[in-house]
Parts: C-alpha cells; sequence; structure tokens
C-alpha cells in the first residue's frame, strides 16, 4: 500500500469540505488548496477573467475543467508538494476525476479521496445559515442549484475514485470533531 501523499475532499455544497480540508491540512502539515477560495479570489479582478468567474460563482456554476486542472499541476509541482496537499474542490467532475487519478499513478503517488455525505436537508440548513456574505450562498434557489449541479456533474465522478479504490464514505451529519476523527482514523 503506498504512503497516502494527498488527500482529495468531495461532498454536496454544505457537507464540510473546507472545515476538514483545513483542519487535516493543520493536523498533517499538509498544503491546503480550495478551488472555491482560489477563484472567489479571482471575482476581485475587473477584467473579462473576473466577471466570469463572478458570473459562475453567482450562478452556482463550476469553473471550467482547464482551469482545475492549472490549479492542480501548480500545486501539485509547486515547492510544498512533497509534504502533501488537501485538495477541496478539485476532482468534481467525471474529467478531474480522471485527471487526479492518472497523474497520481504516473508519479506513482497515493492518495485518499474522502467523500462527506449528508442529506439535502441538512446542505440547505447548513448554506442559509453560514452569514460569509457568500453570493452562491445567497438564496435558497441559488443552494438547490447548486445542490442539482453537485447531482448532474460531481456524483459521476464518485465511480471513478471507487474503480481506483481510493474512495472512503464518511457521514458529516455530525460534529465537526466526529468527522475530524473519523477522517484522520484513515490516514
Amino acid at each position: 500500500m503506498r504512503v497516502i501523499r494527498n488527500v482529495l475532499f468531495l461532498g454536496k455544497p454544505g457537507s464540510g469540505k473546507g472545515t476538514q480540508g483545513i483542519r487535516l491540512a493543520q493536523a498533517t502539515h499538509r498544503s491546503h488548496v480550495s478551488s472555491g477560495e482560489y477563484f472567489r479570489t479571482l471575482t476581485a479582478r475587473t477584467d473579462d477573467i473576473g466577471e466570469r468567474v463572478r458570473d459562475v460563482l453567482k450562478s452556482g456554476g463550476l469553473v471550467l475543467d482547464p482551469f482545475m486542472t492549472y490549479l492542480l499541476m501548480g500545486q501539485l509541482m509547486g515547492p510544498d508538494s512533497a509534504r502533501g496537499t488537501v485538495f477541496d474542490g478539485f476532482g468534481r467532475t467525471p474529467p478531474q476525476a480522471k485527471e487526479f487519478n492518472s497523474v497520481h499513478e504516473w508519479f506513482g503517488w497515493g492518495y485518499l479521496v474522502v467523500l462527506l455525505e449528508l442529506p439535502d436537508e441538512v446542505a440547505r440548513s447548513r448554506l442559509l445559515g453560514r452569514n460569509a456574505g457568500r453570493e452562491d450562498d445567497g438564496s435558497l434557489e441559488q443552494i438547490d442549484r447548486r445542490l442539482r449541479i453537485y447531482e448532474e456533474l460531481t456524483a459521476p465522478a464518485i465511480p471513478i475514485f471507487e474503480a481506483a479504490g481510493t474512495l472512503r464514505r464518511i457521514d458529516s451529519n455530525r460534529s465537526i470533531e466526529a468527522v475530524d476523527a473519523d477522517i484522520r482514523a484513515l490516514l
């Protein structure tokens, strides 16, 4: 069995990917990369990139796979890559999942995919309750759109990681500490 170098979090919006990703990165001294945070910083730009990313995030959609691959490769080839990375927001589509798997296979690196499972009604409640001023969580309509996008675009990536033998499921409808303990037990 390969040593787990990188960890990828998948799950519905509101499942705790960001919270658990940060906790795991800090506890294991890995880098943490949140594609959502990265793309939210791009919304401050006043050019066409900032405008397009703003439109995509406001609609609850996903950024194109080539942008995600660029972000992934930058982290995997970067100066901190040897200590490992916790990814929150990559592998959200079948092409990204295949890319993530093939890069790790090519390098011979082990990785773990943690799928944080959560009922839709709990996800809705969590997203409506967070007060971060995020445009993508501004209304029930936007949240429902994000949940539909998850089912349409991200859920089909899950079997790719299952086939690779790297996916582990965690019930995230529990306390942050209980979920964290289960995740750490996987490592």
